[in-house]
């Protein structure tokens, strides 16, 4: 299929949400950032930043079976609910037919791809990358000697993790 961009339309028509101009603005912001660039969205609990990103890795996976993606969380059980969050949208036809139809199979149990809850490979991957399309990790965990294409960092600080020795913990490990 050909590149479809991720934006209102894509999330209207391929998952069936509603992209609210709060929201907007969150992809605005993901859509301008070039390779090696980075950006933050600071917003309120309940404004649906982790459900934007949750689409953008959606798309990316959609886009490119090859990408490598970590996704990183306070915890890894956090990690877990937004990796789980994906498959859902990559597996459930009766909720998703769009998305699956037009950019999937993305799971398919003769592929021998691993899809377990805190990773999984996309079944139409092709390249020899050792690593997943998708992980989920807690900040702080095991990285090295991995490689990816993009890092989402969500939801990785909250008050119980913001002492001064806890920030620069937190700094370092990124």
């Amino acid at each position: 299929s050909d590149k479809v961009p991720f934006d209102a339309d894509f999330r209207q028509t391929y998952l069936s949400y509603n992209t609210p101009p709060h929201m907007q603005k969150m992809i605005d912001l993901i859509n301008s950032l070039g390779s090696g660039e980075w950006g933050g969205i600071w917003v309120p609990p309940g404004h649906a930043k982790s459900a934007v990103v949750e689409d953008y890795v959606c798309h990316q996976v959609a886009m490119n079976p090859n990408i490598r993606i970590f996704y990183i969380s306070k915890t890894q059980a956090r990690a877990i609910k937004s990796i789980g969050l994906i498959q859902e949208r990559m597996t459930n036809y009766g909720q998703f037919p769009d998305f699956i139809g037009t950019f999937g199979p993305f799971k398919q149990d003769t592929s021998g791809k691993p899809w377990r809850q805190n990773f999984f490979t996309c079944a139409k991957k092709n390249s020899d990358y050792r690593e997943y399309t998708v992980e989920g990790l807690g900040i702080g965990g095991q990285l090295t000697g991995s490689r990816a294409d993009i890092i989402v960092l969500d939801d990785v600080a909250d008050v119980d993790n913001q002492s001064a020795s806890d920030i620069e913990k937190q700094y370092e490990w990124i």
